[in-house]
């Protein structure tokens, strides 16, 4: 029996966990993928994918309003057309961050956003029970951002990689999602 190619679907590719996606699926031949950009017009592939990764954000504009359209509403916005993008029994993975979970003070207006994009994902996977969604929430993973915050124990991108292709090869199972902490790190508190 020939397995039919698994059609990937990764937005925010020029990010640095889109950007390791992007390259882990890329070389398999198992796997089509295409890095979309949601503002385009056509819908990627023409057609509904099979895995659908959402992978925007960061603080590139500082400003509060910055921060919650790349995070968070630009989640939203392609949340709300999740039937046209993904099939029915497909998957659906957004990334959000540990802040979503473990806000800060000093960095509440990255916080929030990450924590309305966690929502959004949440409210998904409750009201579409057909489809496996996860969020997953990272601290500090392998990244420009964490080599300029002096982070010495980062969360390693190609691991990241392999968990999102564990999640895409799955169909046992949903999984709601998953926070990941660098080893040595107690952000949590568990």
């Amino acid at each position: 029996m020939v397995r039919e190619i698994i059609k990937v679907t990764i937005t925010g590719a020029s990010g640095s966990i889109g950007r390791a996606l992007l390259d882990h699926f890329d070389w398999n031949p198992a796997y089509s993928v295409d890095a979309w950009d949601p503002r385009a017009q056509h819908k990627p592939f023409g057609f509904r994918s099979d895995a659908l990764i959402l992978c925007h954000g960061g603080d590139k504009d500082p400003t509060t309003a910055g921060m919650f359209d790349s995070n968070a509403l630009s989640v939203g916005s392609i949340l709300h057309r999740i039937d046209e993008l993904v099939k029915r029994d497909g998957i659906v993975i957004v990334f959000t961050s540990r802040r979503s979970i473990c806000p800060t003070i000093e960095e509440w207006d990255y916080s929030a956003a990450k924590a309305a994009a966690r929502a959004y994902s949440m409210a998904l996977y409750k009201s579409h029970p057909q489809l496996r969604v996860t969020t997953i929430a990272p601290g500090w993973v392998e990244s420009d951002m964490a080599k300029e915050a002096g982070i010495s124990n980062p969360i390693p991108i190609a691991e990241l990689a392999r968990l999102v292709e564990v999640l895409v090869v799955n169909q046992g199972m949903r999984i709601p999602e998953i926070v990941l902490e660098p080893i040595g790190d107690n952000q949590l508190g568990y």
